[in-house]
């Protein structure tokens, strides 16, 4: 992880040398001395990254590295907000901004004089300057066609439906036949992948069969060699590649092939169609297995619809297979040891790999009191040779990507075993520095890219998704939560079942997931980054958290008030105080001038944001869901340039108020407008420029009770110009609009959801509804002056939900309505209703719940 941190800082002081704001604060020679070593460092720190876990001097070392990068991280923060030094350049001679460049300048001298010494350091463990790029195979790694493990558990499902498909599915293929099987290292791929090689089936199907393990050098020219070598049994020697292609060719034409390629990790296309062309001069039914850990992997190659993902052993597999290494297939169990067995085996989580390495640690001993150590120990301690868990999981761990590596060990800071939310992960690494936004990308879709690599690399699983099909959390296997822990000792997670006080002193990322608010208390605190106390409540922050001057992320519990004093952590990128019970909040909050995310959901009692919350430039996300007392934001919000996300938004008649608040802002993801009865000008909302701003939800309301919602006259042109852009709209809610009729974009082929209330002028929906083939639930609510609904609603492919309440004219339902493809219908308050289909048992027998009126009429 120092790798990261020390490519963070480079970037910021490769920025501060081309602005020149060196030389004018007084230590340009500094930064650029510390630049030059920052960069000799770094290029010894992928020897350094996979020697420290055997080398304790050289982990201690790294330590040392990286609490030396962060406090130049906070020297470069204290330079950092460029306004701030370009207000330096218009007053450097006023006392204050004097002190300011002095302070800066002598911190720059420490930290310069601590990396030399760091660098120095250095030439004692003999690094070796390295590129990421590997050749070869690692002698451990190494795997081969024979059977290592003849007795398998839980596979057989795998290994019959693999079988079916090389031995008959793929015979009928012209092309070549690549089956992938994916999954997190340990799942026995490689094992499955050898029982199907040498099945009986497999051997007298196949006129030749091929195992090459991989690893990572997939080059077209060690390919070509060690593919005719696997084939022929006899090592050939170095020769052009053209000659090689050939003598391959020759090998494998017109002949009904099976090539097994062991441990791919190569994700490059190009790579594979290079090979793939060669390859592709079998005779029919030719084929090709790969396991790869990698998702991307198994996409790029396989020529199946689905990758063969496969899933963790059940507890009685994983059982079955310890027991079968740890008491061998002839001693009698010991009965006293069993439920310790079964309690140890939980810990594997599925993983064959895990189960195999603990039973045969357990081979020889019998005492309970051994038993008892390794069921309350880490598993990742318990690895005990070069081929263990531990070496297959950190193999993983260091195949990353140096940015990639930190993303992933900062999971650590959440608690083993529970759905991580995905959103506040990216969000996490944002405030940290892990990640930050382009020219093209903002960080959440740089952010997305990541989660998206680490999942594909098996990191992730057991995802869940929103109605829009979105992942919105995830969990870790308990293994790689341990990986996690273990490469990095600066990021910590406490529970209620920590037990007793904790004294932090080394930790730079925290979270607190104790119920009890005295639980903790903080020593040392000066390098905190992160604090987390998602799950306590209160009173006042404790005043050690006000101490941790270092802090990027802040996530408070539900805090009855809140010190002025939070106005003192001045590096704070995230703040999250959702859930507080406070009206205001302190106006030293508006000092915050690194802040780029605020989160104020679910705080209920808060009446009034303070005006000096438009100072913060760098602001990105304000969430304000569910703040049902707030009336208003503070006037000229439009000023907050920055700003991606704005969940709401108060129109009103005064100026800085005005819709046209929202022009420049370029926001995205979800939008709530209220008060829009207050709108007068068509002109305010054009120049609101909703047409060029992606919201997936989008909520509009009128107020009920509004005399200027009663006279508004153009209200239609109003809606009309509050259409933002179609293409990304999923959901939309629109309350109180008094026209008699909607514009046609109200019915986006985009959208999912769709929900109309309070407009009580409208009589008939558009036609424009059949265009709507994506629309999953619509909502029709206190459309008192609805007659009927257009037939084309029978129509849409995918509605599975409608509601319609308090309608109290409409009279009957389109005849064409597909209600057995409804999963809900609900009505309500349509005393006038009449349905011809509703004593159609055909077609009404399958709903989970129909309601009429109030009636249950099946559920």
């Amino acid at each position: 992880m120092a790798e990261a941190v020390v490519e963070i800082v480079l970037e910021k002081l490769n920025s501060l040398i081309q602005k020149e704001l060196g030389l004018f604060l007084g230590f340009d020679q500094d930064i650029k001395r510390i630049a030059n070593l920052l960069t000799s460092i770094k290029a010894t720190l992928e020897d350094a990254e996979e020697k420290k876990f055997s080398n304790r001097d050289i982990k201690h070392w790294l330590g040392k590295l990286k609490d030396a990068a962060r406090i130049l991280d906070d020297i470069l923060d204290e330079c950092g907000p460029s306004d701030k030094v370009q207000n330096s350049y218009l007053s450097s001679f006023h006392p204050k901004h004097v002190v300011f460049h002095y302070k800066i300048a002598k911190n720059m001298k420490m930290i310069r004089e601590k990396l030399e010494k760091i660098a120095n350091e250095r030439t004692e463990f003999n690094l070796t300057e390295m590129v990421r790029e590997r050749s070869g195979v690692i002698e451990w790694r190494k795997t081969s066609s024979v059977i290592t493990e003849p007795h398998i558990y839980g596979r057989e499902e795998d290994k019959d439906k693999i079988i079916e498909f090389l031995v008959d599915d793929a015979s009928h293929y012209e092309d070549l036949s690549v089956y992938p099987i994916v999954g997190l290292g340990g799942l026995g791929k490689t094992t499955l992948a050898q029982l199907i090689f040498n099945h009986e089936k497999v051997v007298h199907h196949f006129e030749l069969r091929i195992w090459v393990c991989v690893s990572e050098d997939f080059s077209l020219r060690r390919m070509t060699k060690v593919i005719i070598e696997e084939a022929t049994g006899r090592a050939r020697e170095d020769m052009d590649l053209e000659p090689q292609q050939r003598g391959l060719q020759d090998l494998l034409q017109r002949k009904r092939y099976l090539l097994v390629l062991d441990d791919v990790w190569d994700d490059k296309q190009e790579n594979w169609q290079k090979l793939k062309s060669l390859l592709a001069c079998g005779a029919p039914g030719a084929s090709i297995l790969v396991t790869t850990r990698l998702s991307k992997v198994a996409e790029i190659m396989g020529t199946i619809k689905i990758p063969h993902e496969l899933s963790l052993l059940s507890d009685n597999d994983c059982w079955e297979l310890f027991k079968h290494q740890a008491f061998g297939p002839n001693e009698v169990e010991h009965v006293e040891l069993e439920d310790i067995g079964k309690e140890i085996v939980k810990k594997c989580g599925g993983l064959p790999l895990a189960a195999k390495e603990l039973g045969s640690l357990l081979r020889f001993e019998r005492k309970k009191n051994e038993w008892l150590n390794v069921k309350e120990r880490n598993l990742l301690e318990l690895s005990h040779n070069g081929n263990s868990i531990m070496a297959s999981l950190r193999l993983s761990y260091l195949n990353l990507p140096i940015r990639l590596r930190q993303c992933f060990a900062y999971c650590a800071i959440f608690p083993k075993h529970e759905q991580i939310w995905k959103q506040q992960l990216v969000e996490l690494w944002m405030a940290n520095g892990l990640i930050s936004s382009n020219e093209r990308l903002d960080f959440e879709d740089v952010g997305d890219g990541i989660w998206n690599e680490l999942y594909w690399r098996s990191f992730f699983q057991d995802i869940k998704k929103d109605e829009f099909g979105k992942v919105t959390s995830f969990k870790l296997h308990g293994l790689v939560h341990d990986l996690a822990q273990s490469v990095t000792e600066d990021v910590s997670c406490i529970t209620d079942d920590n037990g007793g006080t904790v004294l932090i002193e080394k930790i730079h990322h925290l979270s607190n997931h104790r119920s009890r608010s005295d639980s903790i208390h903080l020593h040392q605190v000066e390098s905190l980054r992160t604090y987390l106390l998602p799950h306590q409540h209160g009173g006042a922050l404790s005043p050690d958290v006000l101490k941790c001057s270092s802090l990027r992320m802040l996530h408070l519990g539900q805090r009855e008030e809140l010190s002025s004093s939070i106005g003192d952590l001045k590096h704070l990128r995230y703040l999250n105080l959702s859930g507080g019970e406070f009206e205001t909040l302190p106006e030293s909050l508006c000092k915050l001038w690194n802040l780029q995310i605020l989160k104020l959901d679910n705080c209920r009692n808060l009446k009034i944001l303070p005006n000096s919350l438009i100072l913060l430039k760098y602001l990105q996300q304000l969430s304000l869901k569910d703040c049902y007392k707030l009336l208003s934001l503070p006037p000229q919000i439009g000023k907050l340039t920055s700003l991606r996300s704005l969940t709401k938004y108060f129109v009103s008649k005064e100026k800085g108020f005005f819709l046209a608040e929202l022009g420049a802002l370029k926001l995205k993801g979800d939008l709530e407008i209220k008060h829009l009865g207050k709108v007068k000008s068509v002109k305010d909302v054009k120049e609101a420029n909703m047409s060029i701003k992606p919201l997936n939800k989008l909520k509009l309301s009128w107020d009920k009770y509004d005399e200027e919602w009663e006279i508004q006259e153009n209200v239609k042109e109003i809606l009309e110009g509050l259409c933002p852009d179609t293409q990304q709209l999923q959901s939309l809610w629109v309350g109180g609009y008094k026209g008699d009729y909607f514009p046609q974009w109200i019915f986006s082929p985009s959208l999912m959801y769709l929900r109309i209330e309070g407009c009580r002028d409208v009589k008939a929906l558009d036609e424009a509804l059949q265009h709507m083939t994506v629309l999953h639930s619509l909502s029709l609510y206190y459309l008192r002056n609805l007659e009927s609904l257009p037939d084309c609603l029978g129509d849409l492919p995918l509605l599975r939900e409608l509601a319609i309440a308090f309608c109290s004219k409409l009279r009957r339902l389109p005849t064409s309505l597909r209600l057995q493809t409804l999963k809900t219908l609900r009505i309500w308050g349509c005393p006038d209703l009449e349905m011809e289909t509703r004593h159609d048992s055909s077609k009404v027998a399958h709903f989970p719940e129909i309601r009429v009126n109030g009636y249950l009429i099946k559920g």
